[in-house]
């Protein structure tokens, strides 16, 4: 997770209050946004924090997400080929010795 270690190390220095916005501050995740909402109202800042840091968390979960993606398109050629060859292998290990008896077989005629 990206906020843990900021949070654990904001719990360990014994900073509790404003541990959220401080933490994510040091650590640049979301600077500048919560840059702004630290001098607001605490009443009417923590409305804005949750809707800020749910905006935060879907983007990062479509920015996994795209990563997911393309990492995956990019193992899928990968894989068919790691499994063409092995099936290859697969078929030539059981021809093989088919051929062989068939050639013993047949110069022995």
């Amino acid at each position: 997770m990206v906020f843990y270690p900021a949070v654990r190390a904001g719990i360990d220095d014994g900073a509790v209050e404003g541990l959220v916005l401080e933490a994510l501050e040091e650590h640049h995740v979301v600077k500048w946004t919560l840059s702004e909402l630290d001098g607001l109202d605490p009443a009417c800042s923590r409305a804005f924090l949750d809707e800020l840091l749910e905006k935060i968390a879907d983007f990062y979960e479509a920015e996994v997400e795209a990563m997911v993606e393309a990492l995956t398109s990019l193992i899928e050629p990968l894989l068919i080929v790691v499994m063409g060859v092995t099936v290859g292998g697969m078929v030539v290990a059981l021809y093989m010795p088919m051929f062989g008896i068939i050639g013993k077989l047949g110069a022995s005629s």
